[in-house]
């Protein structure tokens, strides 16, 4: 948490908004409403999936899964702004995209 702190420190989010939008994802991914699951499909991946990966590497595997996928998609592609919102939530749309899938390079040795 340190790290995403400090990212969101230096990228410009001066609010809770970096570490709003994991607290939105670790809810939503969980909780898995209907256009969460909507919104994995859009990029590519399922709840299935996404379950597995948080039955075997907890729900921050989970987080890289999406993150990584994320990745491949360009930053203004429908199903990028589908995933901000309905898998991370109002924070990660304020955060805005870039910081979003930065979050994966945060530096986890602090």
């Amino acid at each position: 948490m340190i790290g995403v702190i400090t990212q969101s420190v230096s990228e410009g989010v001066f609010s809770d908004k970096g570490i709003d939008l994991i607290k939105e994802f670790n809810l939503r991914i969980r909780e898995m409403p209907k256009s969460t699951k909507e919104a994995l499909n859009a990029i590519g991946l399922t709840s299935k999936q996404i379950r597995k990966e948080i039955d075997e590497n907890g729900v921050g595997g989970a987080f890289l899964v999406v993150q990584e996928r994320l990745n491949q998609l360009n930053d203004d592609a429908p199903a990028t702004g589908q995933a901000l919102a309905d898998i991370f939530g109002g924070p990660a749309e304020d955060a805005g995209i870039q910081f979003n899938k930065n979050l994966q390079l945060t530096d986890e040795s602090l």
